[in-house]
């Protein structure tokens, strides 16, 4: 199974908003949104299921990408929410591949998306990986057996390395 860990498109200044819960996408980011879900299509990498963080400027990314045609309606999943441990998404992932899942693509934040990334790929988080806005970290699941330290990252790129 392939995993796409996607971080939501820029979104307008926290500064401005009471909550970062509602706070949206910038217009830059939703142009980011639609160009990512458009080059995931091309790039053969659409979702056969899409799942993404209760905040607006995630869900927003991921409807989206679905409009693009880069994955199905997305589902709103509180574990992609800030604050939620990699041992709450094992489960859930591990069943997918289970079942026969080809590509999940999980919508979230930072610094959880490059965390999760970092320990399914090399067992522990290291701090390396940069994830920019609108950009993706792809994950190799193995067919079978324990997620962690046993990935293999495929695809790491930010949205200005997508032409």
């Amino acid at each position: 199974m392939r995993l796409l860990l996607i971080r939501h498109a820029k979104a307008e200044d926290a500064a401005v908003w009471s909550s970062d819960a509602v706070r949206p996408l910038a217009p830059e980011g939703r142009r980011q949104a639609q160009h990512l879900g458009a080059r995931l299509v091309e790039l053969g990498l659409a979702c056969d299921q899409l799942l993404a963080s209760p905040l607006l400027r995630a869900r927003e990314t991921a409807e989206l990408l679905h409009a693009t045609g880069a994955g199905p309606e997305p589902e709103e999943w509180d574990v992609l929410a800030p604050g939620h441990d990699l041992s709450e998404l094992v489960p859930t992932l591990a069943r997918q591949r289970d079942t026969g899942v080809a590509r999940v693509g999980l919508v979230g934040h930072l610094p959880s998306l490059a965390a999760w990334a970092e320990a399914l790929a090399w067992g522990e988080v290291r701090g390396h990986l940069v994830l920019k806005p609108a950009g993706v970290i792809g994950l190799e699941l193995p067919d079978s057996g324990s997620l962690a330290g046993q990935c293999t990252l495929f695809w790491l790129t930010s949205p200005k390395l997508l032409p």
